[in-house]
């Protein structure tokens, strides 16, 4: 089984001395050996934004858990099929802790301020509509965005992804950066797959329901991992997502 997750997301997945770790990774574990693969079965491949849907057309990976968002035109565009979400998340901006912003208003005063996000996200349209598309900056990957960020070189004063992602980027870098409040508009990550996979859809959404499964007096599995990857980052109490897409 051959998986896509990120390669550097905290507290998602971060591979590290040939390993992957994260809420995605041991997620896509969890999710593999309902399917019956061993741990020795189940293969990462590291993807991003821009190349995870062309790495299922191309039949380079099986599965990708890689904070895809859930939507109509996503699954027509790239040609894949969601199952889940397993994770929701709202809109966040990660900034310089020098720069003085507390709130998005400041980034849209801020003329001389870049904002940098990931190529194909869902934040490209996102930030336009916030009227920063002049302002933005695209990279392939979100450990890109914050190198820009965290130079003082450039004028990439603001990274903006996922809160649950801002939260890990500010774990890793409390010295230097900061998180803005989360916005509205909650995105739900799915796990994707060829589009013409039916049979490995139902799969995947039995597996997660699975996981997602409560028993009498413990949490589900999914609780456990949430717990010990996102909590501590992002404080909130987790909460298992319906399965809207299953």
């Amino acid at each position: 089984m051959r998986i896509g997750v990120s390669a550097d997301t905290p507290g998602l997945s971060v591979a590290r001395d040939g390993t992957y770790q994260g809420f995605e990774a041991d997620l896509a574990r969890e999710i593999g050996r309902e399917l019956g693969f061993s741990s020795g079965r189940i293969k990462f491949r590291p993807v991003t934004s821009d190349n995870r849907g062309a790495y299922l057309k191309a039949n380079r990976v099986d599965l990708v858990l890689a904070s895809y968002s859930i939507s109509a035109q996503r699954e027509e565009g790239d040609g894949v099929r969601f199952a889940g979400p397993y994770l929701e998340s709202l809109k966040g901006v990660l900034v310089r802790k020098n720069r003085p912003y507390n709130n998005l208003s400041d980034l849209q005063q801020d003329k001389t301020a870049e904002v940098c996000t990931v190529r194909n996200s869902v934040y490209v349209p996102w930030l336009k509509s916030q009227g920063l598309g002049d302002q933005l900056v695209l990279r392939s990957g979100y450990e890109d965005c914050v190198k820009a960020l965290l130079d003082p070189a450039t004028r990439v004063y603001g990274v903006a992804t996922d809160d649950v992602i801002v939260a890990g980027l500010a774990d890793k870098y409390p010295a230097e950066t900061k998180a803005l409040a989360s916005s509205g508009g909650s995105e739900g990550y799915g796990v994707a797959m060829n589009s013409r996979e039916v049979g490995l859809h139902n799969e995947v959404c039995q597996a997660l329901s699975a996981i997602m499964a409560k028993s009498p007096g413990s949490t589900s599995r999914w609780a456990v991992l949430y717990n010990r990857h996102l909590k501590p980052m992002t404080g909130r109490t987790p909460t298992e997502p319906e399965l809207n897409s299953c």
